[in-house]
């Protein structure tokens, strides 16, 4: 691409239709950049020979235009060839903190350390080399501080990804930054560079969660002896592994103490696992987070926070339902959990019966959805989307955080109530949906206050309606739905933890007590305020009677919207 004097150049050096060896140019007037410099391993017909490192002719050659080297990751195939282009060059070295260190240790390998100038940053930080302005975003892959990158340059924006992988459950907990590309995309990009193995096959590649949950299997059957192999750097296998080596020890530890001996005084004397049946950064993530750093301060033990989404809450779930009761396993539920899926799910995929199969410990949380429109849409009032949709049935897509959610089900009711016809598009967890909802891939959705309110903030979703009889004292200039043309409309969405049926009375007592406490501090309270979330507490037969109050309602609200799984 042109303009009337200069063109950018975007020269590959290797990686581009092989397996290693990442190294990329880009290039405009004076000033050059390089993002990575790995190297690619021999194969057998290169006898005699270490690493393959790409072709720095053009980079000697014009030394003194590059500006700076930026990179992605610290795998081989893009930090590898650092120390061989530090022997001909002199240039800042921009990268995130892992592989700052990755690299440090092969320029001491290389006696070049002390000539290399390396810069730590992190996502969203933006370096100025030259023309061009590079922005950091992180992605999700097998090594920890992974990161791509966006290249402003004076005729567009550049988007090079890096390794990368969409992951909505990554076990790491590091997201490929969607809303940012949305954004991104939105603005228009000139060119995407994208590291991608397999994109020229159809279909996705699965979870590295799921790779964890077969680990878990494997190694907890097995009755001697496992051998896994694994990269090195793959750090989040290496820890799944690990992980799923401690469970068997645990469960003999448990049938060796017994019941009585977990519901002592000494109760917790090891870290508790704490299941959430939703993905990392929705609503039931963020608030169970808040709480469980409190009761890490009040119990002393950590604890460990696992999600596991999917199939309308239930994998999570049933993960609570079947662990040892010993208190060590614990459960965020919540109206999804405990009362929706009850009505909504067939008999046939009803997997537990939360009445039989859990012990209520106590609620902790209540709060309410807002109404989000993509900033791509016209509307922006409550009465207006109601008059688009009617105009045009069928036409309008409406996600949620997955199936059965009161985000589902609220815009069930919305439906119902309005007389519109608009398509429910289900997501495994809020982030999946909202990252749609910013991009405009989906027109509107109903969400958590707790998980969407942040991009209301930001201008990147318009609030037009509160799910609350109520305004909301954070968003006071959005109006209720009610009072927007849905008279009597109300949704909200609650949550609190559970055990496994046989659980000791005393650990339920305890936990009851603690999250009772936890509630109470000021810190709980203000990070809920902050996110419109309401701090309930109380005994456990008061959860157990709210739960059987709840269950009525929305199998009324099922009965009467015709709600389904999609």
């Amino acid at each position: 691409m042109t303009t009337d004097t200069l063109p950018l150049r975007v020269i590959p050096l290797g990686g581009l239709g092989e397996i290693g060896r990442n190294m990329m140019l880009y290039e405009y007037g004076d000033d050059m950049i390089a993002v990575d410099v790995g190297v690619m391993f021999p194969d057998a017909e290169h006898l005699g020979v270490d690493l393959i490192i790409p072709d720095l002719t053009y980079v000697k050659e014009h030394a003194h235009r590059l500006r700076a080297i930026f990179l992605t990751h610290g795998h081989e195939d893009h930090i590898g060839g650092v120390p061989f282009l530090l022997r001909e060059v002199t240039a800042p070295i921009y990268c995130l903190q892992l592989t700052r260190g990755l690299v440090q240790v092969k320029l001491k390998e290389h006696r070049l350390a002390d000539q290399a100038e390396i810069h730590v940053v992190e996502p969203g930080d933006i370096v100025d080399a030259g023309v061009f302005s590079v922005e950091f975003f992180s992605v999700s892959h097998s090594i920890p501080d992974s990161a791509g990158v966006i290249i402003d340059t004076p005729v567009g924006a550049v988007v090079h990804t890096g390794d990368f992988k969409i992951d909505h459950t990554p076990v790491m907990g590091q997201h490929t930054d969607l809303a940012r590309l949305a954004d991104v995309g939105e603005d228009g990009a000139l060119l995407l560079c994208a590291d991608s193995t397999y994109a020229e096959i159809e279909g996705y590649t699965p979870s590295e969660q799921r790779v964890a949950e077969t680990l878990e299997r494997a190694i907890g059957d097995a009755e001697g002896r496992v051998i896994v192999t694994t990269f090195a750097s793959l750090i989040s296998r290496v820890q799944a592994v690990i992980d799923a080596a401690t469970l068997p020890a645990d469960w003999v530890m448990a049938a060796i103490v017994g019941a009585a001996g977990v519901a002592g005084a000494d109760y917790p004397d090891r870290p508790i696992r704490l299941i959430i049946s939703s993905a990392a950064g929705g609503s039931p993530d963020v608030v169970s987070r808040i709480l469980a750093i409190e009761l890490v301060k009040q119990m002393g033990q950590q604890i460990v926070i696992d999600n596991r989404p999917g199939a309308a809450q239930t994998i999570g779930t049933e993960m609570v339902v079947h662990a040892n009761p010993d208190g060590y396993t614990i459960g965020y539920a919540n109206v999804v959990t405990l009362a929706i899926n009850k009505a909504l799910l067939p008999k046939s995929q009803q997997t537990y019966d939360p009445d039989k199969d859990l012990v209520l410990v106590g609620q902790f949380l209540s709060t309410y959805n807002l109404l989000g429109v993509t900033n791509g849409f016209a509307v922006k009032t409550v009465q207006e989307l109601i008059d688009y949709a009617k105009k045009n049935p069928g036409k309008l897509t409406n996600a949620s955080a997955g199936n059965g959610t009161t985000g589902h089900l609220g815009g069930e009711l919305f439906k119902i109530m309005t007389g519109t016809q608009i398509v429910h598009v289900p997501y495994k967890g809020s982030p999946q949906g909202i990252a749609d909802l910013i991009s405009g891939q989906v027109q509107l959705m109903f969400d958590n206050l707790t998980s969407i309110s942040p991009h209301v903030r930001s201008g990147k979703i318009r609030g037009i309606g509160v799910s609350s009889l109520k305004r909301s004292p954070i968003f006071p200039e959005i109006p209720t739905i009610a009072e927007s043309g849905v008279p009597g409309y109300e949704t909200n969405a609650w949550g609190g933890l559970v055990v496994p049926v046989g659980t000791p009375r005393a650990v339920v007592t305890k936990l009851n007590a603690e999250v009772n406490k936890a509630l109470q501090t000021s810190t709980v309270k203000e990070r809920y305020a902050a996110i419109q979330a309401e701090p309930v507490g109380g005994t456990p037969e008061a959860f157990a009677a709210y739960v059987k109050q709840e269950t009525v309602k929305w199998a009324d609200v099922v009965k009467k919207s015709g709600a389904k799984l999609d």
